[in-house]
């Protein structure tokens, strides 16, 4: 069993209060993420466009292609002025998308706000594991991710109270106002020397020299194809058409390149933006692997979930959400167990383990749900499938430096996210692809040919509402009930099979002990 420990972590009032800050950017971040979502429609009423699907995809791809860049010139250039630069820009673009009078400008703000939005969080991780001893890390990056998953429970509530009572705009303001008391906290209050090739005595040419050009553009340009050609496929363009196909071919040579490239000579003085060992370690390797796959499986669950609510138990929006909640807030509990069980005991590879066999459990379980569950079952299933993914969530990123050298914590911290990045994605796209594809094999069963019709092609997750099954005569209803309880069903199935793949990977994990 290999150990890894640090010195203790020296706390004081200057430290609380940089935390402090370093919270209040992870919130501000994950606020945005949530709070939109239930303006969409009203947004694109307001600006006359159908095109909102964009509003959120790009914000989505603009966090996660700049991550890897944004870490390597904290690294040459110091922490700070580069987070005081995201969370400018952060703002910037709120204020930018608040304005808008038409989609093209809400488009362009929100590339500007997913920049600032996807680097700052990687910064506030950054800079607190510089400030941190890694034996504390689990505990104080356990509460950054609980301040994040705050963020985003809350969004949705405010998000409402915004539209009840004000304009849209308003949503985008609010973030104005959190980005900017976020940032003067973070100036009065993050030191200006931290770890890394900042500290060494090079002159602004010589570090610009340094820096791995080739191989941000080759990321960046890889990392946009392959997301473009995850988030168009289904809603743009078919998944068989040319501009997705190409995208992601495109997308997958660019990063069998890079891994090339980042190998080789080539990289101008042994600075590569994604060194190689984070690939060839096996550790590493399996963690950012499961990062990825617990992030797809919470996104999964928060897209699924409410579709079996209002579909087979016809409950409403209002009534979905508060069935949710037991989805929604342990994972803000478990998260800190996790942290807490790491701490102390300073284990990783049994929490994962743990936390896997539970997920594959809950969806397990999923998959018997239908309209005549109870209450009290669906509840201690939604709580234990989120226990499970807090027990992972918040111990990943503390596991994964552990494997790793100081001077390595920058890249690996942006790879880290950029994978959990690549899992929301995904756990959009595979689960629809699955629900829909299940549900149109099964529409002879619905003996309406106008419903069947309308459930086609993806009609049916659109469709998922009360109002709509209601609407229908009573044997309509029970055949499209039904239909949808199966379509979930094989869904859950698929969802198990990652779940066990999580599990998996965290058996490959090395067994070390953090102290």
């Amino acid at each position: 069993m290999e150990q890894c420990g640090l010195v203790r972590t020296s706390t004081g009032w200057h430290f609380w209060m940089a935390f402090a800050s370093l919270c209040s950017v992870m919130f501000a971040a994950a606020l945005d993420s949530t709070v939109i979502t239930i303006a969409l429609p009203t947004i694109s009423s307001s600006l006359d466009s159908n095109q909102y699907v964009w509003i959120i995809n790009t914000y989505s791809l603009s966090c996660a292609v700049f991550l890897c860049v944004v870490a390597q010139l904290a690294d040459f250039f110091d922490r700070k002025p580069i987070i005081l630069a995201c969370m400018l820009l952060y703002g910037g673009g709120s204020a930018i998308c608040g304005a808008a009078q038409t989609m093209r400008i809400m488009i362009c703000g929100r590339i500007v706000q997913g920049i600032g939005g996807g680097g700052a969080p990687v910064l506030a991780e950054i800079i607190c594991s510089d400030m941190v001893a890694l034996g504390d890390r689990p505990k104080f990056l356990g509460i950054l991710s609980m301040t994040s998953a705050l963020g985003g429970v809350i969004g949705p509530p405010i998000g409402s109270a915004i539209i009840a009572g004000t304009t849209w705009r308003w949503i985008f303001y609010i973030n104005v106002l959190f980005s900017a008391c976020a940032t003067v906290s973070l100036l009065f209050t993050i030191p200006p020397q931290t770890p890394g090739l900042a500290a060494t005595p090079l002159s602004l040419p010589e570090k610009l020299q340094r820096l791995d050009w080739i191989g941000n553009i080759i990321f960046t340009g890889s990392s946009t194809a392959l997301l473009y050609g995850l988030v168009a496929g289904g809603n743009v363009h078919p998944w068989k058409s040319a501009n997705v196909i190409l995208a992601l071919v495109f997308g997958a040579l660019g990063f069998i390149a890079l891994h090339w490239y980042e190998g080789s000579d080539n990289v101008a003085h042994g600075h590569p933006v994604i060194p190689p060992r984070l690939a060839n370690n096996r550790t590493a390797l399996a963690m950012n692997m499961l990062a990825c796959l617990v992030v797809l499986l919470l996104t999964w669950i928060s897209y699924f979930l409410p579709v079996y609510f209002q579909a087979v138990l016809q409950a409403s929006p209002g009534r979905s959400s508060v069935l949710l909640l037991p989805t929604s807030l342990p994972p803000l509990l478990f998260g800190m167990v996790g942290a807490v069980l790491m701490t102390v005991f300073g284990r990783v590879r049994e929490i994962h383990m743990a936390g896997a066999a539970i997920l594959s459990a809950s969806f397990g379980v999923f998959s018997l749900f239908d309209a005549s569950t109870s209450l009290a079952a669906r509840v201690c299933v939604q709580a234990a499938q989120s226990a499970g993914a807090g027990l992972i969530a918040a111990t990943i990123l503390p596991g994964l430096q552990a494997q790793l050298p100081q001077s390595d914590v920058a890249a690996a911290t942006a790879l880290f996210n950029f994978m959990r990045s690549l899992g929301g994605i995904w756990g959009v796209t595979i689960p629809s692809v699955v629900f829909n594809a299940r549900v149109d094999s099964g529409l002879s069963s619905v003996g309406d040919v106008d419903v069947r019709k309308r459930l086609a092609n993806g009609g049916a997750y659109s469709l998922a509402s009360a109002s709509f099954i209601k609407s229908m005569a009573e044997n309509t209803r029970q055949e499209v009930v039904a239909l949808y309880v199966s379509g979930l069903r094989v869904t859950w199935y698929v969802a198990m099979a990652f779940a066990l793949a999580a599990l998996g990977l965290a058996c490959l994990e090395k067994r070390i002990k953090i102290k």
